[in-house]
Order: structure tokens, then C-alpha cells, then sequence
């Protein structure tokens, strides 16, 4: 899924990101990638819905921001619900392996994807040293591992090589 993220550097100003989403809709973009810690969330789910677009065709990414543990992780992705106005999220990562419950915080995701609050679980960031701590009490294996590269700057420690 092709989407469109939602940062902007330095910003908290919302109307970016419902400019942004408006503008990827009206270019016929469905994917959209936010988080928690935008602060952006309701104006996303605003411009979605000034689209009139159907919820079903609409992939909605967010991510609770580090390792919070189960309990403040179970609260964001409620929270994440409430902002984003939707009964389900497509995908939830957690941002990265900062914190100090990572554990706990993937036991939360684990139970939302019971629960059909969202439709997939992920992590991002994470080296493989995270994955490997992670999988070793995971019952569910993340669904994806997003990681920035760009000719700019990226990370070889988080490459797959054929």
C-alpha cells in the first residue's frame, strides 16, 4: 500500500496534514501513514471524511510512540480509534524499540488484533537485535518493519539483503 505520511518537521500546525490527506485523496491516494504523537489524528480522520470516501477503501497506518508497556499501549490504541473516528485501524506499529516495556507494549497490539481493533500489528525502526528480543515472547509475528532509506540517509543494519 502506497500512503501518504503525515510528519511534518517542527510542526504541530493540523491544517498541513488535512491539506496533505485532502490532497492525496483528491489524487486518488487511499493509504494514509499518522501517529499518536503527530498530533494530527483528528485532522486526518476530517479530511477523510470531507472525501467522502469509504472507510473500507481507506488503509489507515498509526503507531504508538516507544515502548510504553501493555497498559498505556491497550489507551493509545483506543485513543488512536477515537482520533482517527474509526471502529478499526489497518495497521498499528510501535514507532521504536525506545522505553522499557516493549514486551508489554507488543502484548497490548497483540490483544487490539484479538480484539479487531486493528487489522495488522508491526514494529518500526527496530534493528534486528530488536526483532530477535521481541519474537522471543511474541505470539504474533510483526506484520512489517518500517524503516526510513533514502539516498539520503539510511541504516544497514536494518537492509534485507537476497
Amino acid at each position: 500500500v502506497v500512503s501518504i505520511g503525515t510528519w511534518v518537521q517542527g510542526s504541530k500546525e493540523t491544517e498541513n496534514s488535512t491539506a496533505i490527506v485532502g490532497n492525496w485523496m483528491d489524487l486518488g491516494g487511499r493509504g494514509v501513514d499518522t501517529a499518536w504523537d503527530y498530533f494530527d489524528q483528528p485532522a486526518v480522520a476530517a479530511a477523510i471524511a470531507a472525501h467522502g470516501v469509504n472507510r473500507k477503501d481507506v488503509f489507515i497506518t498509526t503507531k504508538i510512540p516507544a515502548c510504553v508497556g501493555k497498559g498505556e499501549a491497550a489507551k493509545l490504541v483506543d485513543a488512536d480509534l477515537k482520533q482517527l473516528n474509526t471502529q478499526y485501524l489497518d495497521l498499528v506499529l510501535v514507532h521504536m524499540p525506545l522505553g522499557f516495556d516493549c514486551d508489554g507494549t507488543w502484548a497490548a497490539l497483540e490483544e487490539a488484533l484479538q480484539a479487531n481493533k486493528t487489522r495488522s500489528i508491526g514494529v518500526s525502526n527496530f534493528r534486528k537485535s530488536n526483532l530477535e528480543s521481541l519474537l522471543k515472547k511474541a505470539t504474533v509475528v510483526p506484520a512489517v518493519n518500517q524503516i526510513g532509506y533514502s539516498v539520503f540517509g539510511h541504516n544497514e543494519d536494518t537492509q534485507v539483503h537476497p
